[in-house]
């Protein structure tokens, strides 16, 4: 049976990201009001209380990342002022009980940062982004133990059209030396489209998926440390394009899954048969699921494994969070759906219904 709770009042405005810490004890949560919130669970009653709050940009913030908790208590959070912060958390300072400082703000991005992800922690202390001016951009913490000094490592420009397909290195390198981005062919207003999943296993080195609004493919980016980044595999998304991407941990598997999100209302899962490095073989796709029960022109805002991999969930402008299971015969099914709405029965006039399909 699902289960599900409310966090009553949880910002002012709109929230746009939640993320889970490492353990899942601590829960994230900003909005367009410009704040992040902490959130910590009471193990007997199961209720969410804030632990911590604070006024984070001068604009909406837009996505949350924790990073392992190896190099301590970090998030990044990434915003429409054009910012990347880090935030680690500390004692509390004797005269404001503030917690969570400020450590580091990256400010190279000429447009929006719609996301960012901290790498695996084998990698070391490693953040990517994406802005809408449609560059992802690496970079990388010089002293961990601070988490005060990061660098710039790589600028990969998103909207190149040698991306379109995956290029040979001696096409592909000239374009990496970024002096300015290539133009957006969709405006911020849009929305939706910028989304970004690290491979969690590190025998492929530091891969990352990528997808934004200016072409209809996921792109598979190899980020290795002595090399150039290269464009290993496009998955192309015709219809709709893709809005969110995850990557699945493999967890025993002898393949990848891959799960896309898209402005059409569907949500796609692909499986990635990943050569042996030093093979000499290229890295492959294959579509093994494709559901639109998110309904036409509801967009899917965000898709998520869980820590087997073995369920994903979706969430949809139907207002739904749906959840997906493959069966003993490989073939991928609705477990189910879980909606909130208000009722007039739950105090506040909130509350939260619960539908299960079999």
């Amino acid at each position: 049976m699902l289960q599900t709770g409310l966090l009553p009042s949880a910002h002012t405005d709109l929230v746009t990201d939640a993320a889970y810490d490492f353990y899942g004890l601590k829960l994230a949560t900003c909005g367009v009001d410009q704040r992040i919130k902490v959130w910590t669970q009471d193990e007997n009653s199961g209720q969410w209380a804030v632990e911590d709050d604070w006024k984070a940009h001068d604009a909406p913030v837009t996505s949350l990342s924790w990073a392992h908790p190896e190099y301590g208590t970090i998030v990044a959070s990434t915003s429409s002022d054009r910012t990347t912060k880090v935030w680690e958390r500390r004692h509390a300072d004797a005269n404001t009980g503030r917690r969570w400082i400020e450590v580091a703000s990256l400010s190279d991005a000429k447009g929006a940062v719609r996301c960012a992800g901290f790498a695996p922690a084998d990698f070391g202390l490693k953040l990517v982004t994406l802005a809408s001016d449609n560059v992802l951009r690496l970079y990388e913490c010089l002293e961990s133990a601070s988490g005060a000094q990061w660098e710039l490592r790589e600028e990969l420009d998103m909207a190149s059209p040698f991306l379109s397909t995956a290029p040979t290195p001696t096409v592909f390198t000239p374009r990496l030396a970024l002096t300015a981005p290539s133009p957006s062919p969709t405006s911020d207003s849009e929305g939706g489209g910028w989304s970004l999943s690290w491979c969690k296993e590190t025998y492929w080195g530091p891969c990352v998926a990528v997808c934004t609004p200016s072409a209809p493919f996921i792109r598979i980016i190899h980020l290795p440390p002595a090399l150039r980044p290269q464009c290993v595999l496009s998955i192309p998304v015709q219809q709709g394009g893709p809005a969110c991407v995850s990557w699945a941990p493999l967890l025993g598997r002898t393949h990848h899954l891959l799960a896309c999100g898209s402005r059409d209302g569907h949500v796609r899962i692909f499986k990635l048969p990943a050569p042996t490095p030093g093979e000499g073989a290229d890295w492959s796709y294959e579509p093994l699921a494709d559901f639109d029960e998110h309904g036409q022109g509801n967009a899917v805002s965000k898709v998520e494994w869980n820590l087997t991999g073995t369920v994903l969930a979706s969430s949809g402008h139907d207002g739904r969070v749906r959840l997906w299971k493959a069966s003993y015969s490989n073939v991928w099914r609705s477990m189910g759906y879980v909606t909130a709405e208000t009722s007039e029965d739950a105090p506040g006039g909130e509350g939260i219904e619960e539908e299960v399909e079999d």
